[in-house]
């Protein structure tokens, strides 16, 4: 990919990583690489991932904000989508629009194997850096980051290294969540403190989405920033939607079992009643959600 001019030094958990498909492009139920993170890689977060790509979609009218559609319907455009995970974003936008290229970077190899001919997949981990040349890419998209770094790595080495590879006049656009939620029910009390007590111990702010533009404008490189912060409903009082949501609720919740189950001093019995009781109370209190959208755009040299 040619020389890069990343600053970035410093080095996280090396990956061991294995072939997590088979021949027909379907998952194989073991992935063999080490995960520095909180949140495992298995079927059920693949499917969680997979799902929550779909309601968001749904939910922003679309797979971007950023005014690109004519440039991407032209070609000779370039998109990277950081932190790709199982690549059903990158597989549904290369589809939309052929004549774009396409790369996803992730640090867990999870994408099919069966894509479009526009997408290149690339096993990466930002804080080394990512092996792009300075001003590599037209429009980068990230979403879904705020469980994998912590205060320090998002403003000193994800949004100063993807302003980095993005092109003047390009956009980058970030979406993630709040790791707060509204409307609790007494189960979700509990769980919510506990994980906030475990993304606090990493050094995780679990607010941290209401932040990337303050990321963005210190970067002194990055202009017109926006900001659209969404609710998600989780249960059937939101519609299909929330319904989907909550299921993809329950699911971040069992990915995320292990830590809390030590932090609330609770066994795997416990912890299966627990979860039990927030299936049923959420949609009673009518529990929701916060996300943020910010795209910004790199100034012209």
């Amino acid at each position: 990919m040619g020389p890069r001019h990343s600053k970035l030094k410093r080095k996280r958990n090396s990956i061991s990583v294995a072939n997590n498909y088979n021949g027909s492009g379907s998952l194989k139920k073991e992935y063999d690489f080490d995960n520095p993170y909180m949140i495992p890689i298995n079927d059920t977060q693949i499917d969680r991932m997979q799902t929550q790509h779909h309601i968001l979609r749904t939910l922003c009218n679309g797979n971007f904000l950023s005014p690109i559609k004519d440039k991407l319907k032209a070609g000779n455009f370039k998109v990277l989508d950081f932190g790709c995970g199982t690549g059903t974003w990158l597989c549904d936008v290369a589809t939309d629009y052929p004549s774009a290229s396409f790369v996803g970077v992730d640090f867990a190899p999870i994408w099919p194997t069966q894509k479009p001919l526009n997408i290149q997949f690339i096993v990466a981990n930002i804080i080394d850096g990512l092996e792009f040349e300075d001003n590599s890419f037209d429009y980068i998209h990230a979403r879904s980051l705020v469980t994998y770094f912590n205060d320090h790595e998002w403003e000193a080495y994800v949004i100063p290294e993807l302003t980095r590879i993005l092109k003047p006049g390009g956009f980058l656009e970030c979406f993630d969540d709040e790791v707060l939620w509204y409307n609790m029910p007494p189960s979700l009390e509990k769980l919510c403190n506990a994980i906030q007590t475990e993304l606090q111990a990493r050094h995780m702010d679990p607010l941290i989405s209401r932040r990337i533009g303050d990321f963005m404008k210190a970067t002194g490189q990055l202009e017109n920033i926006q900001h659209e912060p969404k609710t998600i409903p989780y249960g059937s009082h939101g519609g299909k939607i929330g319904e989907l949501t909550a299921q993809t609720f329950l699911q971040f919740f069992e990915g995320v079992r292990k830590p809390l189950m030590d932090i609330m001093s609770l066994n795997d019995s416990e912890y299966d009643s627990l979860m039990s009781q927030l299936e049923k109370e959420i949609n009673f209190y009518r529990t929701y959600g916060k996300n943020h959208r910010y795209i910004a755009q790199k100034q012209q040299k």
